[in-house]
């Protein structure tokens, strides 16, 4: 008898610990991820030096922040109220890469790009990204980044 209500016990337990993986990746602060090819070269930034901030009250940032010494940074301000889908880089919601000399491109000054966000709550901010930025100060100069991606936990 004991054998029997042990085993049906154990059978309860691993049925109710094993539930269903609904497939969320919701990053720790140290698993956020950031990622981007600038002009053909690749740049991930991952743990601390990529998440999401409460810019102002209407708007909020994804950031990229290099973490190899090269100072290389890329970030997106989106307003608040941007829903999850596609939306374009340009007036509302901008870019901004700064390269290692300090030189800034904003896609203010270029073409812009696309924002795909695929989740979004208080916790967490994922999607994908690419933009023509361009030099305030030179109008002719521009970078082309590519192949973004985001997965990161707000702060």
């Amino acid at each position: 008898m004991f054998k029997n209500v042990f085993f049906w016990f154990l059978l309860g337990l691993m049925a109710v610990s094993c539930g269903k993986d609904d497939g969320e990746d919701v990053p720790t602060t140290g698993s956020s991820t950031f990622s981007y090819k600038v002009e053909g070269k690749q740049v991930s930034v991952k743990g601390v030096n990529a998440y999401g901030f409460v810019f102002s009250d209407d708007s909020y940032g994804i950031y990229g922040i290099s973490t190899d010494g090269s100072d290389e940074n890329c970030y997106i301000l989106v307003p608040k109220n941007t829903a999850v889908g596609e939306h374009v880089i340009k007036n509302d919601i901008k870019a901004y890469y700064i390269n290692k000399t300090g030189e800034t491109y904003i896609t203010v000054f270029a073409e812009g790009g696309t924002l795909t966000i695929v989740k979004k709550d208080d916790v967490q901010v994922k999607g994908t990204f690419s933009f023509v930025a361009g030099d305030g100060n030179t109008p002719l100069k521009k970078i082309n980044i590519t192949e973004g991606t985001f997965n990161v936990r707000m702060r």
